[in-house]
Formats: structure tokens, sequence, C-alpha cells
């Protein structure tokens, strides 16, 4: 009796004149863009991108680019996440498009529109030149959120009086929520403002920000619950010692270096720089005795550094 064998083919292969062939699985290609059109207005780097019911994920380039290959032919949704956007509860709709065998689809995923965002996030019609302060408020020591923390953005309008010109001091006010988040609506947007946050009896000095005429402007500000200097009493002493013309000794223990270039990108020795002081109520600001020059390699090292303290060259 002739014995006959049986070979047993992977699954999905199949003969081919005589020739056992394997199939293969229809596919497609997705590449695309994610663009945030809120803040910068250009790609945005280190997005997630993800397809909806898989586990199919990729990160975006430095120049927001993402391409998902081998993708299964047919209706695929797409949302993408970032880190930033996401503790600022910035809420991405999700994109659906077709995927066809053997070709390649182009994808544009985006941050909502400022108009539509603004409308969410603010009552009423954006009045000209202002925007939207965002940013999380943050412990400088652990880098945790601060739930409840209190911001205050503060900046001078002229108006024309009997006498002639007057200035008008505005404050807004806004309170984190669980995330440490914020939003500061109503802010002007064509000129500089300044911010700081407080939480737990401890306050930051403040924070330069300009616009640029944009709508949104994101800036986290970190407070040190730890630092003995950065108190409202510690506030009241540097008014009180300003309004005589005296300087304020720094008495932090954090340190700070740097390499200060010019706009060409050349090092910069002999630059002086100084640390910003505590903001002084009646708007006069209290110079910090902390000052230094960089070396020959453009290299500035400043001692005695209250850690939440902002920096200016």
């Amino acid at each position: 009796m002739a014995r006959v064998m049986v070979a047993a083919l992977p699954g999905g292969a199949s003969w081919s004149d005589g020739v056992p062939v394997q199939s293969v699985r229809a596919s497609g290609t997705i590449q695309g863009i994610v663009f945030d059109s809120l803040v910068a207005s250009a790609p945005l780097p280190g997005a997630e991108v993800t397809i909806e019911g898989t586990e199919l994920a990729v990160l975006t380039d430095r120049n927001g680019r993402f391409r998902f290959d081998s993708v299964p032919p047919g209706r695929t949704v797409l949302r993408f996440y970032h880190s930033r956007l996401d503790s600022l509860g910035f809420g991405v709709a999700p994109v659906a498009l077709d995927v066809s065998d053997g070709k390649t689809v182009q994808a544009r995923l985006a941050t909502p529109s400022p108009a539509a965002f603004y409308a969410r996030l603010c009552a009423g019609t954006r009045a000209p030149s202002s925007g939207v302060l965002l940013g999380v408020v943050r412990d400088v020591d652990d880098r945790r959120p601060l739930p409840t923390a209190d911001v205050e953005v503060a900046w001078a309008e002229w108006t024309v009086g009997t006498s002639g010109m007057v200035r008008n001091e505005r404050r807004e006010h806004a309170t984190t929520n669980a995330n440490g988040a914020y939003a500061l609506c109503g802010v002007p947007a064509d000129v500089p403002v300044v911010a700081r946050a407080s939480s737990a009896g401890h306050i930051t000095g403040l924070v330069e920000i300009d616009f640029a005429q944009r709508i949104f402007n994101v800036r986290d500000i970190a407070v040190s619950l730890a630092d003995s200097d950065a108190t409202p009493a510690f506030l009241a002493r540097v008014d009180s010692l300003a309004a005589r013309g005296d300087s304020v000794a720094g008495r932090g223990s954090a340190s700070l270096r740097g390499v200060i270039r010019a706009p060409d990108g050349r090092v910069l020795p002999d630059a002086q720089a100084a640390l910003l002081g505590f903001p002084i109520s009646s708007g006069r600001t209290a110079t910090a005795s902390t000052r230094s020059r960089t070396s020959r390699q453009g290299v500035r090292r400043s001692r005695s550094v209250r850690s939440d303290t902002p920096q200016r060259a």
C-alpha cells in the first residue's frame, strides 16, 4: 500500500501551481499632522495619536507629523492626546476617515479653533485686543498641581482726564481647579501684563507675560510652600524697605546657572544679569541685591536665589 503524506499549511495559506502561498492581509497607510491652532499656531510635537478600538499609537515628531502603516481597510477613527493640553482641559474631537487597501490617506488633526474654545471658556463676546491666560500652578519642589491656588493678573490702563493722562490699575483673579489649572478671560493681548500666584499662605514674585496679539497664552507658575521669604509678610517688609529706597538682600537657597546669548546665538561675556525682586503695591519694584556677570563663555551663576523667583537678563 502506498503511503500518503499530508502537510498542514499555516492559516490563511493556499496552493498555487503546487507551491504553498501565504495570503497577504489587506492594509493601508495613514499619515498626517497634528496642529496647535490655539496657542502656538504651529504643528504640535510630542502628541500621542491613537486609532480607536486598537492598541495602535504613535507620537508626533518635532514637525507634528505622524504615520501608521498596516492599518486594516475600513472606517477608522483617530484621536490625539497631549499632556500639556489635557492638563488645561482642552477637549479634542475625534476624526473619522476611510482607509483603502494599498492606499495612503492624509489626516489633519487640530485643537479647537480659538473662537470655539473661547466660547467654551468665557462668557460673552470677546473684546477686541483681549485674550485668555491659561496654565497650571504647581509646587516648585515636587511639581504637583496645587488646587484652590489664587492667580492674579495685573496691568495698567491709561485714560484722559481733566488734568491729563490718568493711570488706572486693573486686576483679575482666578482660582485653580482640582488639577491645578486656571483660566483668566479678558486679559489684554496688546500690552504686557504681570501675573503671580499664591497658595497656602505663600506667594510668588511677578511673572511678565506678553500675548503678542494672540488670543491664548499658556503660563505655568511655581509656588514655593517651604521658602520663608515666599510669604505676604516678607512682601510687606520689602514694601516698607522699598518705600525708603533700600534694596533687599536675597535669602533663598536655590542656585541659578545659565548661558546668555545674543539673537544670533553668540555667547555674551560680561553681560549683567539681575534677579527680579518682589513687586510693590504702588507699582514700584524692589531691586534684589543678587547680581552676576557672565564669564568669557557667557555663563552666569547666581546664589541665594528664591526657588520661585522670575529671572531677567
